[in-house]
């Protein structure tokens, strides 16, 4: 790969972290936190741009990348992710509640709870402080988006005709 085309993978990257960013921070009602994101982005980023430089050697172009990896990065730290009215964001990805299977809720210390929300393609899971548990719940009682055990109970009974 060139370094012209990397320049515009990651341009196309800084475009949309600034993309979801600006567009979906006032959308989100309810935040929440994504777990392990403000852990693990700075220690990817870190690792990435070492073996960047170390693979690529030092000079201006491995600056200038390793510059716009390094402001992706930061960008990417701020995206709200949470509830909103149609749906969820997690790390600026949309799952609305009409698409969701069920929803469940697991200890996570003592102050937290997380929330798995699943669909058929895939699982979001988002921290919430334990005396939201109810808000989060009425949010999905209210997209008529079963719990884990009415869904349970759902599939036991078997399909309605």
């Amino acid at each position: 790969m060139s370094f012209t085309v990397f320049y515009l993978i990651i341009g196309f990257c800084i475009l949309w972290e600034c993309n979801l960013l600006f567009i979906n921070r006032g959308k989100v009602k309810l935040p929440g936190e994504v777990p392990y994101k403000n852990i693990m982005m700075p220690i990817i980023c870190v690792l990435f741009s070492a073996l960047f430089l170390w693979r690529w050697g030092v000079g201006t172009e491995q600056f200038i990348v390793v510059g716009g990896f390094l402001v992706a990065t930061v960008l990417y730290l701020p995206i709200k992710s949470g509830l909103t009215d149609e749906g969820i964001f997690v790390n600026g990805s949309f799952m609305p509640y009409l698409k969701m299977k069920y929803y469940a809720f697991d200890r996570v210390g003592e102050d937290k709870v997380r929330l798995r929300a699943v669909s058929i393609r895939k699982e979001v899971s988002l921290y919430f402080p334990k005396e939201q548990e109810g808000l989060v719940g009425a949010y999905f009682a209210k997209s008529h988006v079963p719990s884990f055990e009415a869904f349970r109970e759902q599939s036991k009974q078997g399909p309605e005709n």
